[in-house]
């Protein structure tokens, strides 16, 4: 399940029990948009999240622009020393999969991979077998 960091920043006693109930059902969390809001290390402390995924508004400058470079190669680090997947979203070019998997990257969505489909033709692409660029 994803949660965004704006639904954390609304941050109540409920939301903290209700996450934890998740845990306990096996369901993964995920915490979504992270670096696009008002970004809190203290949330992948308290919150027990399985991944994070970083926004595709940094994925789209790979891997050209070296601040985000830079930025992008710290999250996937510290995501990493804290036992965390990650995924990226908005991945559109060959570049940028190539970037994020050398970098580490676990996981990637995006136009590159396909468009956003149905269920049901996913069940069905899934079947055949895995798709990889």
């Amino acid at each position: 399940m994803e949660i965004t960091e704006n639904l954390i920043l609304e941050e109540n006693g409920d939301l903290l029990k209700n996450l934890s109930d998740l845990k306990e059902e096996n369901i993964s969390l995920s915490l979504d948009d992270f670096g696009t809001g008002y970004s809190s290390l203290n949330y992948l402390r308290k919150f027990d999240f399985s991944s994070l995924k970083i926004d595709r508004c940094f994925v789209e400058l790979l891997p050209d622009d070296q601040n985000t470079v830079g930025l992008v190669r710290a999250i996937i680090a510290m995501a990493h020393h804290l036992e965390l997947e990650v995924i990226a979203e908005g991945i559109e070019t060959p570049a940028q999969w190539d970037f994020l998997r050398l970098e580490g990257c676990d996981y990637g969505q995006g136009y590159l991979f396909s468009p956003p489909i149905a269920v049901k033709e996913w069940e069905g692409l899934w079947q055949k077998q895995p798709f990889f660029p």
